[in-house]
């Protein structure tokens, strides 16, 4: 037990001005913390959708290049079958993350 030489009523007043004062910070972090992903909504997205263009070109290259590599790849070569199965796969992983 602890012994407060205090009047009940005094210490639910001040309970409530303390709970008052939070109450109110609260609201005023809440306040603060909305308006930053707000603020930042619009230039984010615009920054990974650009990224994700980036990407997607990138990728569009690789498939691009590894088939023309398949193209012109020689028959003649000892190491044809490898060249080729290495092109293949190599497009089809790139088209995989596009």
């Amino acid at each position: 037990m602890l012994y407060l030489p205090i009047e009940s009523q005094q210490i639910e007043k001040i309970i409530c001005i303390l709970g008052n004062k939070r109450n109110e910070q609260g609201k005023r972090k809440a306040r603060n913390m909305t308006l930053s992903p707000k603020s930042l909504a619009g230039p984010g997205y615009i920054i990974l959708n650009g990224i994700r263009v980036m990407n997607v070109i990138g990728f569009l290259a690789v498939i691009t290049a590894s088939v023309v590599m398949l193209v012109k790849t020689s028959v003649s070569s000892k190491f044809f079958f490898f060249d080729a199965v290495t092109h293949v796969l190599t497009a089809i992983a790139s088209s995989g993350f596009t």
